[in-house]
């Protein structure tokens, strides 16, 4: 979906506009698929389109194949928004922006939102920028666009594989076209420059973290070529350590989820709270630390989420710091005790306010110091 702003009072006399209502109007605009009797918005009509492309592009005579629902899936929506300086756009509350230099054009943010309870993969691109070229905007408007797409169906066919629904070690031939599929699609979505875009740093704010493979479910990708696997390996758990902020709309109504591995903790987090709690779960789960402390890291940072939504704003930033401070020691080669010491006291601290969460913080910090002891 691309949403285009327009400009039709003086930069100096328009008030602010809000990004989150263009969006979400946009969003909730209401759309029927042929054959459904019912509209809906269109930000959720993906699975019905999905249906009804398996439905328009397959043969029904009576001796043709069986058809599986999955064949056509929806991805997570994408939107582009345009703005210019002139519209006063507030952006999302918890947007990224991309370094300008990296992508070719001044100002470009990304932000995950959830709207008519659809996730959406959201980027922002000021299209006055002083400098841009309207030739490299074009262009980067269409990248992002592309690799959304590339990236979402490269997601729904190793999520197939993972559950067993495309078999990769049975049928030679299906075998050796989804390997192949697989080998293409990999650099597309993992290369830092691609068509003349840097999209390095485009790909680590982007990151889904929606979930690819789920635990216990790796062997399925063990009969492909060893080079292969281990590629799609290392693709799903970078996947997995990320850990994306949601900015939730209801109606007039705003709040924060921060996706957590399979954990997600919904609450009024502001910016520096939610930085500072992402931050921590992105190190610990990157960290090139024996699996048990990392474990431990991760458990501790969802709870001290579950604890900062609980908290005054303040207090909140402090705690989230003490996390950060905790977690940057810990995976560190030489963790200083000391520093420690002092961000875990600060978290016992702050977890002695709310009683029903004393108890699982504070095992969750012992757990954490037990393996720095």
């Amino acid at each position: 979906m691309r949403v285009s702003t327009f400009n039709g009072i003086s930069g100096a006399t328009k008030p602010e506009a809000s990004a989150i209502r263009l969006i979400t109007s946009c969003a909730a605009l209401p759309s029927r698929v042929r054959g459904v009797i019912d509209a809906r918005p269109v930000v959720t009509a993906g699975a019905q389109l999905a249906a009804h492309h398996l439905a328009s592009t397959t043969e029904h005579k009576p001796a043709a194949a069986a058809v599986e629902p999955w064949w056509s899936t929806a991805g997570v929506p994408a939107i582009f928004l345009e703005y210019e300086e002139a519209d006063n756009l507030v952006l999302p509350p918890h947007s990224r922006a991309v370094s300008s230099s990296r992508v070719g054009a001044e100002v470009l943010h990304y932000a995950w939102l959830q709207v008519e309870g659809q996730r959406c993969s959201v980027w922002l691109l000021r299209s006055d920028a002083k400098g841009a070229s309207q030739h490299e905007l074009r262009r980067l408007r269409i990248h992002l666009l592309r690799l959304h797409a590339e990236r979402e169906c490269l997601r729904l066919v190793l999520q197939a594989i993972s559950e067993s629904r495309i078999a990769i070690d049975v049928n030679v031939e299906q075998a050796d076209r989804v390997q192949e599929y697989l080998d293409d699609a990999m650099p597309i979505v993992s290369r830092s420059l691609r068509g003349g875009v840097e999209q390095s740093q485009i790909l680590e704010v982007a990151r889904d973290a929606v979930g690819i493979a789920i635990p216990g479910q790796a062997a399925s990708f063990n009969s492909m070529r060893r080079q292969l696997a281990e590629k799609v390996t290392r693709y799903i758990r970078r996947s997995e350590i990320s850990a994306p902020v949601i900015t939730n709309v209801y109606g007039d109504q705003m709040n924060t989820h921060i996706q957590l591995g399979t954990v997600t903790i919904g609450g009024d987090f502001n910016l520096v709270t939610a930085h500072n709690i992402q931050s921590s779960f992105n190190k610990a789960a990157g960290a090139e630390i024996a699996p048990p402390l990392k474990e431990a890291l991760k458990k501790l940072t969802v709870e001290v989420a579950s604890l900062a939504k609980q908290l005054p704003t303040d207090v909140a930033e402090r705690t989230s710091k003490d996390l950060e401070v905790l977690t940057s020691e810990a995976v560190s080669k030489n963790p200083r005790k000391d520093w420690c010491e002092l961000s875990a006291k600060g978290l016992l601290d702050a977890a002695k306010t709310v009683t029903k969460l004393t108890v699982p913080v504070t095992t969750a910090v012992k757990a954490v110091l037990a393996f720095l002891a």
